[in-house]
């Protein structure tokens, strides 16, 4: 759905998302153990915050990755006649798994996989002068994040010339890390932030809203569409500010319940399923009774710190859902 032209955004947009997260999501154990094994060869003594600091240069690669990908698949789509340092036949074999048609994203995801790294920390070293660092930081987090994602999606409406604009224009290869960074700049003043940021993400209707928001992410285009097709041409003769406010009453009265019935009943067994097809007994057991996951030590000092972190993951992901 992602790397071939016949099938590139044939469906609609929500749904080619979902083919850009599986093949991340097949990358992954490969990424994790990719990491894994540099933590073991480069932390000889392994305390903590090395383990921490390999980790973030990392993931600063895989953005470096990413973003170098997308600059040179880019330049060969815009370019006619592109040089080519390896045979023709290796090198679209190289473009369909590496780029696809406009990149494969790896530089947003490791920018989400940062931000639960710090969440992490914290969760470990409430104390640490990095922790200290993130919650001081975190108000002017929040407010960098909401200008970079106004500048990223209303720069283009202005008069003014940006010299970056051949570089962040529409599909362009820095074009989605501005929204990713907007984002997690954001979500950054929201963990890490006083209450004053965190309240209205607290309350009961955005959580529900919450628990909804898959389906509401993948059903919402076809629902309006739907809506577009059969429902605005009966409404022909009405002033536009009506027919635009029907939008919203199409939000309230059929995507989010149609949302709710989709997360019952299809979300929640889908969840029961993995849970009884991942969860060993033995663990399933202890997870019931309140215990979080521990894991054991091994005997290398590089891998203990990462189990420790492995160990904080758990524990955090165990909260939440009793949250």
């Amino acid at each position: 759905m992602d790397s071939g032209e016949n099938t590139y955004q044939r469906i609609n947009g929500p749904f080619w998302t979902l083919a850009v997260e599986w093949q991340f999501y097949v990358l992954l154990p490969f990424i994790a153990l990719g990491m894994r094994y540099l933590l073991g060869r480069v932390i000889r003594q392994g305390t903590t915050l090395r383990c921490f600091t390999c980790i973030v240069l990392c993931l600063f690669g895989i953005i470096i990755w990413g973003l170098l990908t997308r600059r040179w698949g880019h330049s060969w789509h815009i370019t006619p006649n592109p040089p080519m340092l390896v045979p023709a036949a290796l090198h679209h074999i190289l473009l369909f798994f590496l780029y696809g048609q406009s990149g494969k994203y790896l530089e947003d995801f490791a920018v989400g996989m940062l931000l639960s790294l710090c969440y992490i920390w914290l969760q470990m070293k409430p104390d640490h002068l990095i922790s200290a660092l993130l919650t001081r930081s975190s108000v002017l987090a929040w407010f960098l994040g909401v200008a970079v994602l106004v500048f990223a999606t209303f720069w283009n409406s202005t008069s003014y010339v940006i010299p970056l604009a051949p570089y962040i224009g529409p599909h362009a290869w820095l074009a989605e890390i501005l929204f990713a960074c907007g984002y997690g700049f954001c979500l950054m003043g929201i963990l890490f932030g006083p209450q004053t940021l965190r309240w209205i993400w607290e309350t009961k209707p955005l959580r529900w809203i919450g628990m909804l928001s898959y389906g509401l992410y993948i059903w919402h285009e076809p629902l309006y569409f739907l809506f577009m097709d059969r429902v605005v041409p009966l409404l022909h003769n009405w002033p536009r500010s009506d027919i635009y406010s029907m939008f919203f009453v199409w939000l309230f009265v059929v995507i989010i319940p149609f949302s709710w019935i989709f997360y019952k009943c299809v979300e929640v067994p889908g969840i029961k399923l993995g849970a009884m097809l991942t969860t060993s007994p033995a663990k399933a057991a202890v997870v019931s009774e309140g215990h979080p996951l521990t894991v054991a030590e091994p005997a290398d000092p590089a891998h203990s710190a990462h189990s420790q972190l492995v160990t904080a993951t758990a524990e955090t992901r165990q909260s939440g859902e009793r949250a």
